[in-house]
Formats: structure tokens, sequence, C-alpha cells
């Protein structure tokens, strides 16, 4: 008698857990899982590479801001000594100079002048000393005197120079004892004039 056919041999299905999911779904959570956490170092490494370019583009930024006010100052700096570099260069007179003294008086005031030419007879330098009128009187003289011949030296036309203090005004002012000069504002007016007279128009000094 034949035997009946055997059953097809089938797998067990696997016990069930409240809450879980077949081995297929647990697989595909666990590569979503593995690809979410690959994504996530990746996204991490791209987030430091972003900050330590954000940190290197500062850093070089800071670097061209001190490079540019070095080379602003820099350029600064060259201009200063270009312009220095344009200034008439001082001349000074020889050790030994001729020179003239003038006697000059604003009503009964004694002023000397005292000019001191270079070889060619261009004036160089001057000195100035008003008798009788103290210390004070005496600084401002001084200090009017060496700038007035530092600007000589230094190459300013004597006709240029003079003519700016041409006019000035403060005491002692009145008559002079040059007969072309009748009357004055000041002593530096006085020798503003006497120079002009004198050395730019070449025209002598009579007293009265």
């Amino acid at each position: 008698m034949p035997r009946p056919p055997r059953s097809p041999r089938t797998t067990p299905a696997p016990p069930y857990k409240p809450g879980g999911f077949s081995p297929t779904v647990e697989e595909e959570l666990a590569l979503v899982r593995r690809e979410s956490n690959a994504r996530r170092v990746l996204l991490d490494e791209e987030r430091g590479r972003a900050n330590n370019l954000q940190r290197d583009l500062t850093d070089a930024r800071s670097l061209l801001r001190d490079a540019q006010g070095s080379n602003e100052a820099l350029t600064s700096r060259v201009a200063d000594l270009t312009a220095a570099a344009a200034l008439p260069r001082r001349v000074k007179l020889p050790p030994e100079r001729s020179g003239v003294t003038h006697h000059l008086m604003i009503g009964d005031a004694d002023i000397y002048l005292m000019v001191g030419l270079y070889p060619s007879g261009d004036v160089g330098e001057i000195f100035l000393r008003i008798a009788k009128q103290g210390s004070e009187t005496s600084g401002w003289a001084d200090q009017f005197a060496q700038t007035f011949s530092m600007l000589l030296q230094q190459g300013m036309p004597l006709e240029d120079l003079a003519k700016r203090f041409v006019g000035s005004r403060f005491e002692p002012s009145g008559f002079t004892n040059i007969t072309a000069i009748r009357t004055v504002t000041s002593p530096v007016d006085l020798v503003a004039r006497v120079l002009l007279r004198r050395y730019v128009e070449k025209l002598p000094l009579t007293e009265r």
C-alpha cells in the first residue's frame, strides 16, 4: 500500500516579541541607523572643517588689516621723507664773513641791526639788539633774528621774507633817524624796511 506524500518541511516562525519587528525590518532599521551615524560623522567633520576655515579666514583678515596699517604707515613715512628731501638745504655762512652794522633809532630808542653777508654779498643772517628795553624785548629780538636768519639760509628770498614783516605794530613806534623811512610802527617794521631799501633796492640809508 503506497505511503501518503510527506508534507513539505517548513521553517518554524520566530517567537513573537510584543512590540518587536520582523528580522527583515530590524535589518533595515539597523542599516538606516548605520547610515545615519555615518552621515552624522561626516556632518561633524564638515562642521569642524567649516569652523577651521572660518578661524583661518578671521586670522587672514586680521593679518591683512595689520599689513594694510603697516603699509599706510610706511607710505606716510616715505611721503614725509620725500617732502623733507624736497626742502631746500640750509646754507650756512662761512666761519669768516663780512658784515655791516646799522645804527637805527625810533624816537630815543637805539636799535642796532647787524647784517651778515655771504661772499656773494647776499644777506645770510641778521642780529638785532634794542638798547635799554629790558630782557623781554631782548628775548623776542633774538628769536626774531634767529628765525629770520634760518629762513634766509634755507633759501627764502630776502624780499619776500622782509615784506611779511612790513607794517608790524607794537612799541616802540614813531619817527626814525632814516630820511627815506620817516615813521615806522615797530622795530620789526623798521628792520624790514631797512633790509628792503639797502639790500633789495640797493639804495643808501641817509640819516636825518
